[in-house]
């Protein structure tokens, strides 16, 4: 068992943004929510398969793996991004998802209640306090919702105390480092 925060060598443009986005979640969660057993991914890809697609993180052995909802983990985060463009400045506008699949129990131990809006809480809260430029334009607790881009083979069933949300946001950065 591990907290393990899977991470980038050297990102670069929206994998920069993300990745230090996802660090600073996996450090004030971690704590916060007493983790022992967790993985914080960065940007993962949404793959095509025979007859739906898989969403994956690539990674050291250079290997595909899928990152949906795994009840023997306290929880996992991963990102991917929708769209890319850059706007009439050159500054780059993206559409990124963040998808949260945790059991409640485990992370708010001595909340009896389903503690689903305390966990969003906790999560919305390095968002603000982050100041790498997320803004939060959805949040999306729905399962059907929480998945509706990706053709899933097969939507995960979250039963108390498993449960999935799903933080929408837009960033602005520039591609370009500055020298």
């Amino acid at each position: 068992m591990a907290v393990n925060t899977h991470i980038k060598i050297s990102p670069v443009g929206i994998d920069l943004k993300i990745q230090s986005l996802q660090q600073n979640l996996s450090s004030v969660l971690t704590t916060r929510w007493t983790l022992t057993d967790a993985d914080f991914y960065g940007r993962v890809y949404i793959n095509k398969r025979s007859d739906n697609e898989g969403i994956e993180a690539f990674n050291s052995r250079n290997e595909y793996i899928s990152v949906l909802y795994n009840d023997k983990i306290q929880c996992n985060s991963f990102f991917y991004v929708n769209s890319q463009t850059p706007n009439e400045d050159g500054i780059m506008v993206a559409d990124v998802v963040n998808i949260w699949q945790f059991k409640t129990t485990a992370l708010k131990p001595l909340i009896a209640h389903r503690a689903d809006e305390e966990i969003l809480r906790d999560i919305i809260k390095v968002y603000e306090d982050d100041y790498n430029g997320f803004e939060i334009t959805d949040i999306l607790k729905d399962i059907d919702d929480i998945y509706s881009d990706v053709d899933l083979i097969e939507t995960p069933i979250y039963l108390q105390p498993a449960c999935a949300l799903r933080i929408d946001s837009t960033i602005f950065y520039t591609d370009s480092p500055c020298y």
